[in-house]
C-alpha cells in the first residue's frame, strides 16, 4: 500500500514538473512567433502552431497506449525518464534560442505602448 501511494505521488510530481517545462517551451515559442512574424502572416502562423499542438495530443495518446501494451512496466519507466530529460533539455534550449532582444526588435516596444 505504501509503495503504491509513493509511486502515485512520484508520478504526479514528475508530470507536474514536465508540464511546467512544456508550458515554458510553448510560451517562449508563441512570444518568438509573435515578435518575429510579419503581421500579415501572424494569424496563419499561430493557427498552424495550434493545429499541430492540438493534433499531437491524440497521436501521442495512441502511441503511448500501444507502447504500454508492448513494453513492461519497468521499460515504460525508462521511457518516461528519457522523455523527461529530453523535455527539460528542450526547455533549456528553447529558452536560449527564443530569447527576444528588445533592442533588436522595435516591434516589441510597439506592442507594449498604448
Amino acid at each position: 500500500m505504501q509503495f503504491e501511494l509513493l509511486s502515485f505521488w512520484a508520478m504526479t510530481l514528475i508530470v507536474a514538473i514536465l508540464l511546467a517545462f512544456v508550458t515554458m517551451i510553448s510560451v517562449q515559442l508563441v512570444v518568438f512567433i509573435q515578435t518575429e512574424a510579419s503581421p500579415q502572416l501572424l494569424g496563419r502562423l499561430m493557427s498552424l502552431v495550434l493545429i499541430v499542438c492540438t493534433l499531437a495530443v491524440p497521436l501521442v495518446q495512441v502511441f503511448f497506449g500501444w507502447l504500454s501494451s508492448v513494453l513492461a512496466l519497468k521499460q515504460i519507466a525508462y521511457v518516461i525518464m528519457v522523455i523527461s530529460v529530453v523535455t527539460i533539455l528542450l526547455a533549456w534550449v528553447s529558452k536560449q534560442m527564443f530569447r527576444v532582444d528588445d533592442n533588436k526588435h522595435p516591434k516589441a516596444d510597439r506592442l507594449t505602448d498604448p
